[in-house]
């Protein structure tokens, strides 16, 4: 999918945009480029659909699965974890309905998000180093 984005300037990279802005910042008025915007929304939607969302569903449940198994449901790190990924899931929902008002034609606020690269990164490093550690 990445043939899809056109290179940005430092300005736009340095705000952070990531997903479906990166797509519609460029583009004039004319046909082509709405049809582009167009064409990878579209990508974008069906790829969040078909493969983001039943991917985390399934780490869900098999979260769940070996919390059982192992027994970790009343041990504090693995509450901690249940907690981080929540924060990611909702993170999760707040970006895909971002790309449901684009695809809609409505105004989504680039700044509201503008970090959310860095904490699915940060919140990811957190998951890793307590199912690794199991510090507490």
């Amino acid at each position: 999918m990445f043939f899809f984005f056109k290179q940005k300037t430092a300005y736009e990279i340095e705000y952070g945009l990531v997903g479906p802005e990166m797509c519609i910042r460029d583009g004039g008025s004319d046909g082509t480029a709405t049809r582009e915007r167009s064409a990878i929304l579209a990508v974008m939607r069906r790829w969040d659909h078909n493969v983001t969302s039943p991917a985390m569903i399934l780490a869900w449940a098999m979260g769940f699965a070996l919390g059982t198994m192992g027994g970790w449901f009343s041990q504090r790190w693995f509450l901690a974890k249940i907690a981080i990924v929540l924060a990611l899931s909702m993170l999760h929902g707040l970006l895909s309905g971002r790309l449901r008002k684009i695809a809609i034609g409505q105004q989504a606020d680039a700044a509201s998000l503008q970090y959310a690269p860095w904490l699915v990164v940060l919140a990811m490093s957190m998951v890793v180093g307590l199912v690794v550690l199991k510090p507490f």
